[in-house]
C-alpha cells in the first residue's frame, strides 16, 4: 500500500473527511471526485481521500493536482478499504462516497452544520435521487422514508420500529458518521465485504450517540448494469426472468452472508436491542432463502420467499408478477405454516425443514412487532 499526502501545506485540521472507494472500476470515479470538490463548504473544512486498487495516469494526475489523498491498495474487501481511509482521515466526521455516486453541491455544508451544531449526533442519513445511466431501461422504485427520524438515546432506539431500519442505512453514499465510532470498531469493519452500510448503522445504533435521518436529497445514486440495485428493485414482468437473474448472480448469497457476518460480529450489541437483532436476523433469512429457494423448483417454497418480501418490503417494490398476487402468496404461506413438521422433514430434509421453521418464526415475529 502507498499513499500520496495532501500537499496544500495547511496544518488546519479538516472537519469532514470524504472517503471515496473504488475497486477496478474507473469510468465513474472522476465524476465522483469532482462532485466532492464542487461544494459550497469551504475547501479548508474538508478533505478528500480516495482508496482504490488501480493506477491510472489521468485519474492520479487529477487527484494530485487537487490536493487529494490517494491510497493505492491491493486489499479486496470493501471494509478493509474503508478502514484504510478512516485511519488516514483527520476529520471529525466521515462522509462516504461510492465511486459511481455523486454528491449534491450543498451536501458537505449541511453535514458540517449538522454535526458541528449537535455534539451528540453520531450518525446522519439522508435520501438520494436515482441517476439513470440508461433511462430507457426502466425505472426503479426505492423505499425511502419521507419523514424525519431521530433516535436520541437508548430508550428511543429500543422502542424504534424495526420495519424502518432498512431505510435508515440504504446507500452508503447517504451516510455520514463520527470518525471516533469507526476507530473503535475498525477490526470488525476491516473484514466486511457486503452489508457495510448496515455495519455502520449498527455501530452507531449500539453507541451512546444519536441517529438522525432526514428526507432531504443530497446524493445521486447511479443506476447502471454493474451495481446491485436491480436484485430487489427491478420490475421484472414474469417469474422466469426474475428466477434466471437470481440463478446467474452471486450477490443475493453474498448479501445474506454479509447479514450473517453482522449477526456474528456484533452478537453482543444485538443482545442489547431485541428489535435490531430481530431485524438483522430477518434480513439474513430473507435474502438467504430468497437465493436458495429461487434456485429450486419448489413453487410452494418460492411462495414463502415472495410472502416474506411482502412482509418486509413495501408491496410496490415487489416485481410486477408478485406485486399483483399478495393473496396467493399469503395462501401459500398459511398452508405451509400449518403442515406438520414431519412433512417438511420428509420433503426437504431435517436441516432445511428446521431452518424453514426458524425463518417463518422470524417472519411472524417481525410482523407482530410492527413490520410492514
Amino acid at each position: 500500500m502507498k499513499d500520496q499526502e495532501n500537499s496544500n501545506g495547511s496544518n488546519k485540521r479538516p472537519y469532514v473527511s470524504v472517503i471515496i472507494i473504488a475497486h477496478d472500476r474507473k469510468q465513474y470515479i472522476l465524476q465522483a471526485i469532482k462532485s466532492a470538490l464542487n461544494q459550497t463548504l469551504d475547501r479548508s473544512l474538508y478533505e478528500i481521500i480516495v482508496v482504490k486498487n488501480f493506477s491510472d495516469d489521468e485519474i492520479d494526475s487529477f487527484i494530485e493536482d487537487n490536493n487529494i489523498v490517494n491510497i493505492l491498495t491491493d486489499l479486496v474487501p470493501l471494509g478493509a478499504k474503508i478502514a484504510l481511509g478512516v485511519e488516514k482521515a483527520r476529520g471529525e466526521v466521515v462522509s462516504l462516497l461510492d465511486d459511481d455516486d455523486l454528491f449534491y453541491s450543498n451536501k458537505l455544508e449541511i453535514i458540517y452544520n449538522k454535526f458541528r451544531n449537535d455534539i451528540g449526533l453520531g450518525y446522519y442519513h439522508h435520501n438520494f435521487s436515482p441517476l439513470y445511466e440508461n433511462p430507457g431501461s426502466g425505472k426503479f422504485e426505492f423505499y425511502q422514508l419521507q419523514s424525519k427520524v431521530a433516535l436520541r438515546n437508548e430508550v428511543e432506539k429500543k422502542r424504534a420500529n424495526p420495519s424502518i431500519f432498512g431505510a435508515l442505512y440504504g446507500n452508503v453514499s447517504s451516510i455520514s458518521i463520527r470518525r471516533s465510532l469507526l476507530i473503535e470498531r475498525l477490526p470488525q469493519i476491516k473484514g466486511g465485504t457486503q452489508g457495510l452500510d448496515g455495519v455502520l448503522f449498527l455501530i452507531s445504533f449500539s453507541s451512546s450517540y444519536s441517529i438522525v435521518h432526514e428526507p432531504i436529497v443530497l446524493t445521486f445514486y447511479r443506476i447502471h448494469g454493474s451495481n446491485m440495485s436491480s436484485y430487489f428493485r427491478k420490475s421484472w414482468e414474469n417469474f422466469s426472468e426474475f428466477s434466471n437473474y437470481v440463478k446467474n448472480n452471486e450477490w443475493p448469497k453474498k448479501e445474506s452472508d454479509g447479514a450473517f457476518l453482522i449477526i456474528q460480529k456484533f452478537r453482543n450489541d444485538l443482545k442489547s436491542f431485541k428489535n435490531l437483532s430481530l431485524y438483522f436476523n430477518y434480513v439474513y433469512y430473507l435474502v438467504r432463502y430468497s437465493y436458495e429457494l429461487y434456485q429450486s423448483n419448489a413453487v410452494e417454497i418460492q411462495g414463502i420467499g415472495f410472502y416474506c418480501r411482502v412482509l418486509y418490503y413495501n408491496a410496490k417494490m415487489l416485481p410486477h408478477f408478485v406485486r399483483n398476487r399478495p393473496l396467493r402468496c399469503r395462501y401459500i404461506i398459511d398452508s405451509v405454516i400449518h403442515l406438520p413438521s414431519i412433512i417438511l422433514i420428509i420433503l426437504f430434509g431435517r436441516n432445511t425443514a428446521r431452518e424453514i421453521m426458524i425463518r417463518l418464526r422470524y417472519s411472524v415475529e417481525f410482523k407482530r412487532r410492527g413490520g410492514q
